[in-house]
């Protein structure tokens, strides 16, 4: 088998809260509350009940008054094909990014865990929008999920980075990380207070973002190309690891997504000793 690239490493910037996990920050520093909140006509979607499968979930735009934002320049896309979608879209067409990245995911996880409730809510912030999220605040460049509402928030330009810098794979393992801590959460894996629980908790979810790509493997939509789609995301992303990380290192990230996806869901409750089983 050849090396895989440091797909890992797609998700290794983030922020964590006491109700709050992501890719990237999120805007204004988040509440203790963890509850999220949506200004305007925003409306929370009903949470599925148990035993409904998760197949295809729309990302849902919060209403908001009409404005004006400048308009992306439209380009030629080039011909489509279900083993490639990168470079098929352009800026305005971002949601459907979301879209695809989103059903996807939610078709592995229904698979996976076929009487899992799937997230409340996936939140689409266009660009220019900001609306109040999980007691913080989701801008166009948040990627993240909150704890209080289990909803998670895709902001168009954190996802177009994603996407237009590193191919059609990075924004849905992107979405996979994040659906991982739907995951963790619904399997009674507690939430971490501390930074080195943290790094464990993220390595999991990395995990669990490997068994997605494993499941998606199998049914021949995530591809070898995919993975090394996803490897040119690390000079963007790349973060400076401390003494006081709350996510593991790219080495750690690197081997925690590559073991879920040899050895699938089950292995990834080693990450978290002592904790509930998550596969």
């Amino acid at each position: 088998m050849s090396k895989l690239p440091r797909i890992a490493s797609v998700i290794a910037a983030g922020l964590l809260t006491s109700g709050l996990t992501g890719l990237m920050a999120v805007g204004a520093q988040a509440t203790q509350t963890g509850q999220a909140t949506q200004t305007g006509q925003a409306t929370q979607a009903r949470e599925a009940t148990p035993g409904t499968p998760a197949a295809i979930v729309p990302a849902v735009v919060p209403a908001a008054p009409r404005q004006r934002t400048p308009a992306a320049k439209p380009r030629n896309p080039k011909p489509c094909t279900n083993r490639d979608l990168s470079g098929c879209y352009a800026f305005h067409q971002t949601k459907d990014v979301a879209d695809y990245s989103i059903r996807y995911t939610a078709r592995a996880v229904a698979t996976m865990y076929p009487r899992l409730a799937r997230p409340t809510a996936f939140w689409y912030i266009p660009a220019g929008r900001a609306y109040r999220w999980c007691g913080t605040t989701m801008t166009d460049v948040s990627f993240g999920y909150c704890f209080g509402d289990r909803s998670i928030a895709l902001g168009q330009r954190q996802l177009w980075e994603f996407y237009d810098r590193a191919g059609d794979a990075a924004p849905l393992v992107g979405v996979a990380h994040e659906y991982a801590h739907h995951i963790q959460l619904l399997k009674g894996v507690r939430p971490p207070r501390t930074a080195a629980q943290s790094v464990r908790f993220e390595n999991q979810a990395d995990c669990l973002a490997g068994a997605i790509v494993r499941q998606l493997r199998r049914e021949n939509i995530f591809t070898d190309q995919d993975l090394r789609d996803v490897d040119e995301l690390i000079p963007l992303i790349a973060s400076a690891e401390g003494r006081d990380r709350d996510h593991g290192t790219l080495d750690e990230r690197v081997q925690a997504i590559y073991h879920g996806i040899r050895y699938g869901a089950r292995s990834c409750t080693r990450y978290v000793p002592g904790g509930p089983r998550v596969g």
